[in-house]
């Protein structure tokens, strides 16, 4: 499958599309992105860098009490984190 801008660049330069009207096509193709398209892309930028940065702050957090941590606890939380992931494996895997 072709990208719209390969297939517009073959309709320019086979006379298909105007010179005079080149912007015109552009503007009509979708090759740029709306405002509302920009809106979600930001929006889901900034949702995935602050569950990582939430992320980050709870393996930190946990990695500089690990010492001062009792030995079943520090078992439990490697489990948990187990079971999380193959609870999160099983769910996208649906």
């Amino acid at each position: 499958m072709a990208s719209i801008r390969g297939e517009l660049t073959g309709l320019i330069e086979q006379g298909a599309v105007p010179r005079t009207e080149v912007a015109q096509a552009v503007a009509h193709s979708g090759l740029y992105p709306t405002g509302r398209a920009w809106g979600v892309f930001l929006d889901r930028l900034l949702l995935w860098l602050g569950t990582l940065a939430l992320v980050c702050g709870v393996l930190f957090f946990i990695a500089y009490n690990w010492a001062e941590m009792g030995r079943g606890l520090r078992f439990g939380l490697v489990q948990a984190a187990l079971v999380i992931a193959i609870g999160v494996y099983g769910w996208y895997q649906g």
